[in-house]
């Protein structure tokens, strides 16, 4: 149901795929929404999108995890 990477070596980034469904395939599982932790601070994004400000704190390193939720 989950699996993690690190993304640009500072970020974790977790995959929660609670339906066990492929992510693969024509009936793939697709992200829905993310939570974005920045020192402490959370903020959510829906889709399987990051744009705009937090596109830019995750590029300069400020986002240190993100929970990723598929469907």
């Amino acid at each position: 149901g989950e699996a993690a990477i690190m993304l640009c070596g500072s970020c974790k980034v977790i995959y929660h795929n609670e339906s066990g469904k492929n992510t693969y395939g024509s009936d793939a599982a697709r992200i829905c929404s993310m939570v974005l932790l920045e020192n402490g601070e959370r903020h959510q994004a829906e889709g399987d999108t990051i744009g705009g400000e937090l596109a830019l704190k995750l590029r300069s390193g400020k986002i240190s995890r993100i929970d990723a939720y598929l469907m």
